[in-house]
């Protein structure tokens, strides 16, 4: 990045602490005892951890009790080196310690340090973390895992792992560690992200384009009796206070969100007095870098690993950020960017979105998204009605696929410690020598048999396509996939009641977990005749919808001669979706004639004038602007969805992985309909989950009215 394209923001090089925190005593610069070791050394001595095993094997841990060891971060200041001494210590005790989290970081960029009088290498990160919390007159106890476990030892690294959630439940005090923000570089952190612009990267051209942008989400803004824009003084004021410390004033920021102030009053435009009277509103040039602040401590590496969010969730007290020269309160970070993303969901504030997260330079919503899962994790064991419930495991699996872990196997042991007890304690059962597709198969089953007795979350185990975990069933959660499409979208499958008043008959005994098949009750309900191959590319527009719609349409009259029902092609094509309601309705009943006469008059529009908007005016926009709602649908089942049509001439909408000849089934437990197929599996056929679908008439109840027998199936 050239440095024309900064803006002068004179103090950047002066931060200074924020209120509520205090400076570590650690510059970013802190000089070792060792060089960084080079990529090509083959001396043992500069890999991670230490050639002597003396400081394990003189501190052993009985695996049949509550032991850990405890660092001793002996006291020092400045460029001294770093010393520490270990100990053992029972859980069963309550002993003080504190908890470190943290990225590992390069395994060959190392430091060298002491512990119990031999030569230790850690990590970089793990070195100036360690050196960021030295006090100057007394030791600290601290719990940090790369030396307080020993790597080497398999069989202590099991057991270790199963006393995660005592280790972090117990600890007085937690650290997590961020890295040093320079005030004069931390814009190159970020920097190179072709899907967001920092505000330091925008052109002229761009800053215009922002600001047109603004300026027609501005009038939802002056509407409102709260609307508090800038005065030319204040907003002077806040450019300066930015200048002096962009950093403490993001903090102010986080703070003011987290008071629930609605987004219409934060500091987002200014006002300038027009000639003759009136107002002129400005963007506030300023907000976008406290955006790009708070985006730098949510892009920060230690948001991508497996372990630290189970690091970050299970302290009961609130975790303390270190980003030299700063020091913050995760729940400071947590608390703000909730109450600003549930200002931006609700009524009182939904227009409003746009200026406030700038998104029009991008799409940054990705970097909130493991934040505000950290925050609703941390919210739910801390109401829980007693401790040892756990956390959901549905969201602990929404949060835990896309990070990052050194060893597949870690995106279950990194999970470990959010299980109930009683599952923790069944799970030390369990040899080590379980292969990846069967810990991540004793995953599914648990979160099968937990959300809720349900299956609607069989759509995450295809959404991931084809794994590349040797074994892994068909019907089974990837848990280091990364998540494709929209990452709610399995929610409408729960909108439906296939199979009311039934629930998924779960396993129980805990040996059987890891097994490939997974036992279901179902009923047949018939056969994919044919499918329609077209499907939205990637970057689309309207004319494409367009054509793909018209392309169902016409493989429908074409394939469910002699009967056609439009009514029904359209219940498929919206999936039952009322467009003038929020489209997560539950539904009860299919869509009624009212309702469908509406959304033909709006296709046979759009056909004729090339308008994919709604014919009538948006009631939530004030009704001065006609919505997009009919579009919106259509798309996100046209990006996500085949259509189909069975042999029995009924349409309807399913997996993009779907064939002519997939059978349809009715299963307990869930709520909408399952597509599977009969392939050859190690000599032998079995039945494999191709995804959940939509069958026109079959989404209420029909497959179990009246007299029923349902059939026991093994999935594969």
């Amino acid at each position: 990045m050239s440095s024309d394209k900064i803006p002068t923001l004179k103090s950047l090089s002066r931060p200074i602490s924020p209120p509520m925190g205090r400076r570590c005593n650690h510059s970013g610069n802190v000089k070792s005892m060792n060089t960084t070791a080079t990529p090509e050394s083959s001396d043992p001595g500069n890999q991670l951890g230490a050639r002597d095993r003396r400081p394990w094997i003189a501190t052993p841990l009985d695996a049949k009790t509550n032991c850990i060891r405890v660092l001793i971060l002996q006291k020092g200041t400045g460029n001294m080196p770093i010393i520490c001494d270990m100990s053992v210590v029972s859980l069963d005790a309550d002993p003080y310690y504190e908890v470190l989290s943290y990225v590992w970081g390069d395994p060959k960029e190392i430091r060298s340090m002491a512990v119990r009088g031999v030569a230790f290498n850690a990590t970089v990160n793990l070195f100036d973390f360690l050196h960021c919390l030295r006090l100057p007159n007394e030791d600290r106890f601290v719990w940090a895992d790369a030396i307080c476990i020993d790597q080497l030892n398999d069989v202590e690294k099991s057991y270790q792992i199963g006393l995660m959630t005592k280790v972090y439940r117990q600890a007085k005090e937690a650290h997590i560690w961020f890295g040093s923000f320079n005030a004069k570089t931390w814009y190159r952190d970020i920097a190179g992200d072709k899907t967001y612009f920092m505000a330091c990267e925008l052109t002229p051209k761009m800053w215009e384009d922002y600001e047109r942008a603004n300026t027609k989400d501005l009038k939802y803004f002056v509407e409102q009796d709260g609307f508090k824009p800038l005065s030319e003084a204040e907003h002077s004021e806040f450019v300066q206070r930015c200048e002096d410390d962009m950093f403490t004033q993001a903090l102010a920021m986080l703070d003011r969100m987290a008071a629930d102030d609605h987004l219409y009053t934060y500091p987002i435009y200014f006002a300038k007095e027009k000639e003759g009277g009136g107002k002129e509103y400005t963007v506030n040039r300023s907000w976008l870098w406290i955006i790009d602040v708070i985006r730098w401590l949510l892009t920060r590496p230690w948001w991508t690993r497996v372990w630290t969010l189970q690091e970050a969730v299970l302290p009961r007290a609130d975790p303390t950020i270190h980003a030299p020269p700063y020091t913050f309160k995760l729940l400071r970070l947590l608390n703000g960017i909730q109450a600003m993303f549930n200002h931006n969901g609700s009524i009182c504030c939904k227009w409003f979105g746009n200026p406030v997260t700038t998104r029009d330079r991008g799409k940054p919503e990705g970097g909130y998204t493991q934040c505000l899962a950290i925050f609703e994790q941390r919210h739910t064991l801390t109401h829980a009605p007693e401790e040892g419930m756990g956390v959901p495991l549905e969201l602990v699996i929404s949060a835990i696929q896309g990070r990052k872990a050194t060893e597949i196997r870690d995106h279950w042991y990194g999970i470990f410690g959010f299980l109930p007890f009683q599952w923790q304690e069944e799970s030390k059962l369990f040899p080590t020598e379980y292969t990846t597709a069967e810990l991540f198969s004793q995953c599914s089953k648990l979160l099968y048999s937990s959300d809720w007795k349900g299956l609607a979350r069989l759509e995450y185990a295809r959404r991931m396509g084809q794994s590349s975990i040797v074994d892994l069933p068909s019907w089974a959660i990837d848990l280091s996939a990364q998540r494709q499409g929209n990452e709610e979208d399995y929610k409408r499958w729960r909108l439906y009641n296939a199979t009311p008043g039934t629930t998924f008959n779960a396993l129980t005994e805990w040996p059987d977990l890891k097994t490939p098949e997974l036992s279901v009750q179902a009923i047949r309900v018939g056969t994919v005749q044919g499918v329609a191959e077209r499907i939205l590319p990637y970057r689309h527009g309207a004319p494409d919808v367009l054509r793909v719609v018209n392309d169902w349409l016409e493989f429908y009259r074409s394939t469910a001669q002699p009967v056609v029902d439009e009514d029904a092609f359209w219940r498929a094509a919206f999936m039952d979706r009322n467009v003038q309601q929020h489209w997560m309705a539950k539904r009860v009943r299919p869509l009624g004639t009212p309702r469908l006469n509406d959304a033909k008059s709006w296709w046979r529009a759009w056909n004729h004038t090339n308008d994919s908007r709604d014919l009538s005016f948006d009631r939530k926009a004030g009704g001065k602007t006609r919505g997009s709602f009919h579009y919106r649908a259509l798309e996100m089942n046209a990006e996500n969805e085949k259509f189909f049509v069975s042999t029995q001439g009924l349409p309807g909408m399913g997996s993009p992985d779907i064939q002519a000849g997939d059978e349809i089934y009715a299963i307990k437990g869930c709520k909408s309909l399952v597509l599977l197929r009969w392939v050859e599996r190690k000599g032998s056929y079995v039945w494999v989950v191709v995804g959940l679908c939509f069958v026109d008439r079959w989404m209420y109840g029909r497959a179990i009215q009246g007299k029923c027998e349902w059939e026991t199936l093994l999935l594969y």
